[in-house]
């Protein structure tokens, strides 16, 4: 009898290990997604008030400056030191990317998966999608 408790307490213990090692080195999984402005739209409205929560626009001023999506964050894909200050953004926040047409944010989006960023999403069609789907500018 002595015996079997004894296994069962070596095996509890195992266990108990196990479950907790694959916890603690199990990795956070990248999450990078294409969207619809309509998705895009239902993000926007979920992280209205979290602010790890960064829409990105990858615009150029001229047209930052004619319409925009309200609470968004330029910072222009043409400019020479884009690279060094995409690089200075905090991977682990969640990024909602757009720009004109989405052609920019889908590279952007592809650069963000080799900087090591956590949660990226790229808003197809750009703010014209987001603006045919009657969603609100800033203008």
């Amino acid at each position: 009898m002595k015996r079997a408790q004894s296994r069962f307490i070596i095996l509890f213990f195992v266990l108990l290990f196990a479950s907790r090692y694959e916890v603690i080195t199990a990795k956070v999984q990248p999450q990078f997604h294409h969207v619809s402005p309509s998705e895009a739209a239902q993000l926007v409205e979920a992280n209205r008030l979290n602010p790890d929560f960064v829409i990105l626009d990858l615009r150029r001023p001229v047209e930052v400056a004619r319409a925009r999506i309200a609470n968004s964050t330029a910072l222009d894909f043409h400019s020479p030191g884009f690279a060094d200050e995409l690089g200075k953004l905090n991977r682990d926040k969640t990024y909602l990317l757009y720009c004109r047409s989405g052609n920019r944010s889908g590279k952007t989006f592809e650069l963000m998966k080799g900087l090591g960023f956590k949660k990226v999403y790229n808003m197809l069609q750009g703010i014209g999608g987001w603006y045919r789907s009657g969603f609100p500018i800033i203008q």
